[in-house]
């Protein structure tokens, strides 16, 4: 960040008031507990931020319960053999191109 000189700078968070020393460009260390900071200039807020803003029911997966669930086997056509169903026909064409140009090259 980079503060005024003669403004009095004080970074508010979950742990309370914490002055900000120095003038110009500064680095701050990582906040050390998630939530809602405020930069205050002279009392007035400048900027506000918010660190790790988790809502802590998102997370919570111990109301989940296990379960079981059958694997549902893929049906294949009769002429499909390749396992994604992609054209083959592009590496064909690669391989022909690799070929003739060994064969024009190989002088």
């Amino acid at each position: 960040m980079v503060t005024q000189p003669g403004a009095r700078y004080t970074l508010e968070g979950p742990l309370g008031e914490r002055p900000v020393f120095g003038a110009g460009a500064l680095t701050l260390p990582a906040p050390p507990v998630p939530g809602r900071y405020t930069l205050e200039r002279d009392g007035e807020p400048v900027d506000v931020t918010e660190v790790l803003a988790l809502d802590a029911r998102e997370s919570d997966l111990r109301g989940r319960g296990s379960g079981e669930r059958e694997a549902e086997a893929e049906e294949k056509d009769e002429g499909s053999t390749g396992s994604s169903g992609r054209a083959r026909w592009p590496l064909l064409v690669l391989l022909g191109a690799l070929l003739a140009d060994f064969y024009v090259t190989r002088r």
